[in-house]
């Protein structure tokens, strides 16, 4: 699985788990529900950090190689 894969998924489980917390009104599940969530958002963070990180080096190197062909 790649990172925009992962990232995609999390993205999905952290507003999954928003739209069930809304609906349910059980305390106890809620707070399991918002442990969950606060470590997907955790790892979506970690992962949107690692994709931009990415995404800067490719552009990079798009410029680099841009400016090696027009030599």
């Amino acid at each position: 699985m790649d990172l925009q894969d992962s990232y995609d998924e999390l993205n999905n489980i952290v507003r999954t788990l928003d739209d069930l917390i809304d609906e349910i009104t059980n305390k106890e599940y809620i707070q399991q529900l918002e442990e969950t969530k606060y470590q997907a958002q955790e790892e979506l963070n970690k992962i949107s950090e690692m994709l931009l990180k990415e995404q800067e080096e490719n552009e990079k190197m798009d410029v680099y190689e841009y400016q090696r062909s027009v030599l």
